[in-house]
């Protein structure tokens, strides 16, 4: 990337990319949405957001438990173009 491009800003690459959680988990109830961790990746072209969530999990039931809700919290990297400012992928990071 050149130094005469335009970039977006961290607070419209997290924006974006918390946009993009919400839109790809649609229908979903997503609790406890935070900003884990954000960089910018070492080529400079994109902005590396983690984002936090918790989902609803029911574990499963036996005889003697009934079944229990719980929350499963997950967390994904959103590559977000930092020209651009758009999410270019997803992936899925682990605790």
């Amino acid at each position: 990337m050149s130094d005469t491009s335009i970039r977006i800003g961290v607070k419209d690459a997290v924006t974006s990319a918390i946009d993009f959680v919400r839109d790809m988990y649609e229908g979903e109830r997503l609790r406890d949405l935070l900003l884990e961790e954000v960089e910018m990746a070492q080529n400079d072209d994109q902005w590396l957001v983690t984002i936090g969530f918790s989902l609803p999990k029911e574990e499963p039931s036996s005889i003697l438990i009934p079944a229990t809700k719980k929350l499963d919290r997950q967390y994904k990297v959103i590559a977000v173009d930092a020209v651009s400012g758009q999410p270019k992928s997803m992936k899925i990071r682990e605790a």
